[in-house]
This record gives structure tokens, C-alpha cells and sequence, in this order.
């Protein structure tokens, strides 16, 4: 069995499954001795999320190696029935979630019945820089005023720049330790990506490169890989 406060599982749920085209379905919970790790490709197939809850954000932790469960979303609904601490057991496919004397059963899917994600490519990535998910949720919050837009990063000297197309033309500077040119554009993936992250960001990109979007908290490590927009040359 296992127990933890219902925000902390939820909160790293939230993270993992994203939004959207990129919002996770099903996926292979992995019960760790690190912690609980999720692995899976977004139903889009345009990101790729990878995620640990770490074993010390549990009060009681048990490995109970591999499940798999579909209707994600539908989950962590289930979960934000309970009041604040839940214990979580296995039991065969089923999934036991109780709190007192409230308790839910929820039948898990076979693990062979769920892609696996491939290897992950190695990107030689130019830049990083850090961000904080306040200050991207601000950016995105802009580029939203305008439909059907691309929000552009370009990392220069100095400075990272992020603007967008659209009628509503943004633009936010901010400071960082880059030293090269570097650009790369996105469209509705990436904010459907980072939606639920809210600690401090780094971002690694190349020009016309996925970028890799990391987030490392007190009780989970959160890596993203998005796909950018790039235009064909004739």
C-alpha cells in the first residue's frame, strides 16, 4: 500500500497527462524504488513526457512495479473525490483508492496492451536558459489574445526573446546566460505542454529542434520534449 496527500498526487498527475491534442490517455504507471515514474507520447504524438514522483513525496510507499491505466483524466477526477490523504493498493487489475471510510475501485489495463514510448532521440542542444512557469504562463497568456498563431523563441546574446504571429504582436525579453542565435517555433503543442507546470523551467533548444522542457520541485521531476513548426524549404 501506499499513501500520499491527494494535491501531490494530483498536482504531478496534472503535469504528466498535459492538455489538449497533447493530453495523455493511457499510460504505464511505474512504481519504482525511485518513485513513481510515467513514460508515454502524447495522443497528438507531437510531445513526449516523462515524469518521477519521488519516493519521499509518499508518507507509506510500496513498489509495486507496472500498471496500466486508460481514461487518465478520468483518474485524477476520481482521486479529487477524496478529501486530502489517500491509500492506494493493487490488486490484481484493480487499483484501490480509499480515504476512511470512502473507497473506489478502478480496473486497470493490461501493460501489454499500451504503446511504450521509443528510445528517446539525444539533441545536440545549443541553448538553455531558465524560466519560471509564472513568466511563461504571462507569455502564453498573450499569444492566446490572437487564433491559430506560433509563438516564437529566439535566443540571442545575453537574452532570450519570445514573440508570436497574429493580428496582437507580443513581445517579451528576458535575461539570460545564452551566448548564441538560436530559433525555434511552436505552435498549440507547447502550450498544451507546460499548461500545468508551475515551479522553475529550463528550456533546451537548438534551431528547429524540439525543445526539451524541465521542472524540478521538492517532489517531482518533470521532462518534456515538444516538437517546433518547421516550414518546408523549397
Amino acid at each position: 500500500m501506499i499513501k500520499i496527500e491527494k494535491k501531490i498526487m494530483i498536482d504531478f498527475l496534472k503535469k504528466v497527462k498535459m492538455e489538449g491534442n497533447q493530453e495523455i490517455i493511457e499510460c504505464v504507471w511505474n512504481f519504482k524504488p525511485e518513485g513513481l515514474s510515467i513514460e508515454a507520447v502524447s495522443s497528438a504524438k507531437q510531445s513526449k513526457v516523462k515524469g518521477v514522483l519521488k519516493r519521499s513525496a509518499f508518507m507509506e510507499y510500496q513498489e509495486f512495479g507496472s500498471i496500466g491505466v486508460d481514461k487518465f483524466s478520468i483518474i485524477i477526477n476520481v482521486f479529487n473525490r477524496f478529501e486530502k490523504d489517500i491509500s492506494i493498493d493493487v490488486n490484481g487489475n484493480i487499483l484501490n483508492v480509499k480515504d476512511g471510510n470512502k473507497r473506489v475501485e478502478i480496473e486497470l489495463v493490461d501493460v501489454n496492451y499500451i504503446d511504450k514510448p521509443t528510445e528517446s532521440k539525444e539533441f545536440d542542444f545549443k541553448e538553455k536558459f531558465v524560466i519560471t512557469a509564472k513568466k511563461l504562463s504571462d507569455v502564453i497568456s498573450d499569444v492566446k489574445i490572437n487564433k491559430d498563431t506560433k509563438i516564437i523563441i529566439m535566443t540571442k546574446e545575453g537574452h532570450v526573446m519570445f514573440t508570436n504571429t497574429g493580428k496582437y504582436k507580443f513581445e517579451h525579453k528576458i535575461v539570460a546566460d545564452t551566448k548564441t542565435e538560436q530559433r525555434s517555433d511552436f505552435g498549440d503543442a507547447f502550450i498544451e505542454c507546460v499548461a500545468n507546470l508551475d515551479g522553475e523551467l529550463e528550456i533546451n533548444m537548438s534551431t528547429d529542434f524540439p525543445c526539451k522542457i524541465s521542472e524540478k520541485t521538492e517532489y517531482s521531476d518533470i521532462e518534456i520534449v515538444v516538437a517546433p513548426i518547421v516550414e518546408e524549404k523549397e
